[in-house]
């Protein structure tokens, strides 16, 4: 599928413009997760399931000496990737067009077993869990239909060295598959925090940090209540790497 340039909307995210179109957007978990696995150094970051790229745009924003690959299956958000690259004149993100299933392709055209960290904000919905989103594409990113949380633990047990991190935002109600997803893949979940709107409302999103290798031992930091004083502060914050130079 080819891209259409009339159906770019470009959003500022403080000094890095980013090509979004209806089908390729970001949300708040996208920048969560961000600031989430940035909170540790790394030099050498893939994203997996990559969009419009918002994760690697966002981390090139504020770290200039690491290596970013936005790996990415639909051939549309690829082209969205690297119009925004030509545009920005960013030397650190490279696109990679394909399944993140295909572990020849990882180790061919992506690079394995070298990587310090590993994103993805992965479909959150078993497939045929509930109501079928229409958009075919959209569809992809948020139905398991064609990938799931032990592909993306299996693609990131590929590409991390020995210790590497993994991280991850998922839907709390799968958080036992996310953990088996890790484990069953030698990664060992470290770091647990849950995302709450409201401190006596359920949590709507949990960001987990594995590490490929590691022994035992998780990490449960309190949780981000996004409407409380603390939280807002901490919001406040994120944001600001998000809109300002």
């Amino acid at each position: 599928m080819s891209l259409d340039k009339k159906l770019i909307e470009w959003q500022d995210i403080g000094g890095i413009e980013v090509a979004t179109t209806r089908q390729h957007r970001f949300g708040t978990d996208a920048v969560l997760l961000e600031s989430f696995a940035l909170s540790r150094p790394a030099k050498k970051i893939c994203d997996i399931g990559s969009g419009c790229g918002i994760i690697p745009f966002l981390i090139a924003k504020r770290k200039k000496n690491c290596e970013i690959v936005a790996l990415e299956i639909q051939e549309d958000a690829v082209e969205l990737i690297n119009e925004a690259v030509l545009k920005n004149g960013i030397d650190n993100v490279r696109a990679v067009c394909g399944d993140a299933r295909d572990i020849s392709l990882l180790k061919q055209n992506v690079g394995n077993t070298d990587f310090d960290l590993v994103i993805c904000n992965p479909p959150y919905y078993k497939e045929n869990s509930g109501a079928k989103c229409p958009d075919a594409q959209r569809s992809l990113a948020r139905e398991e239909n064609t990938f799931n949380i032990y592909d993306a633990a299996l693609s990131a047990k590929t590409l991390l060295k020995h210790g590497g991190r993994f991280c991850v935002c998922f839907k709390p109600e799968r958080l036992c598959d996310l953990i088996d997803a890790m484990r069953k893949n030698t990664i060992e979940p470290k770091r647990l925090r849950m995302i709450h709107t409201r401190a006596e409302q359920k949590p709507w999103l949990v960001l987990v940090e594995g590490k490929k290798g590691a022994n035992p031992f998780l990490e449960v930091l309190p949780p981000l209540v996004v409407n409380s004083e603390s939280g807002q502060n901490e919001m406040n914050i994120i944001y600001s790497c998000v809109g300002s130079e």
